[in-house]
């Protein structure tokens, strides 16, 4: 957690951190081979805003956060309940049904578990998290999936802060999808 420092830097500064989780999914309806039970090694990249803060003689001295703390904040909220689980659509009840019945870990999804809305469900996750953890202070402005070394998808929310263009981010809308698989 942090305490009430003084601040360094009136003007905010963008940093991200990245993890790796296995999952399992498949798109339903997708009209090529997605449509069937398969997985990915996941890139999770979560991109968090804050002012530059003041603690002379701690360890996290002139940063927006410890990389390390956004670190653990991210195995523990997305790590833990995704790496090596099955993400199912709550609507694909024959392959649902037959995950819950034979003991397999899952996350439920309420649309398909694309890239697009695995995105979204960890902002979601971080945000919420990261408000609490870090008092406020520091907000994640978005979240990057990569699926594969080609296709990733970035969920921006709508009430981002303005935190004007950043590196990664060209000219984007809520949601971005790119590469080709």
């Amino acid at each position: 957690m942090l305490s009430n420092r003084p601040i360094l830097m009136a003007d905010r500064v963008e940093i991200s951190r990245e993890i790796q989780c296995d999952i399992g999914h498949r798109i339903p309806f997708h009209k090529g081979p997605c449509s069937n039970v398969h997985g990915h090694r996941y890139r999770i990249l979560v991109y968090a805003t804050g002012p530059v803060l003041q603690s002379v003689g701690e360890s996290n001295d002139a940063m927006v956060v410890d990389f390390g703390d956004l670190k653990n904040l991210m195995m523990r909220e997305l790590h833990i309940p995704l790496d090596h689980a099955f993400m199912v659509w709550e609507k694909d009840e024959p392959l649902r049904g037959f995950l819950q019945n034979n003991n397999f870990r899952l996350v439920v999804m309420s649309n398909a578990p694309t890239a697009e809305h695995l995105a979204k469900w960890c902002y979601d996750r971080m945000a919420a998290a990261t408000a609490q953890h870090f008092c406020g202070l520091v907000q994640i402005s978005s979240v990057t999936i990569w699926e594969t070394p080609n296709c990733s998808a970035t969920y921006f929310p709508c009430s981002a802060p303005d935190r004007g263009t950043t590196q990664h981010e060209n000219s984007t809308k809520s949601l971005q999808h790119t590469g080709s698989p």
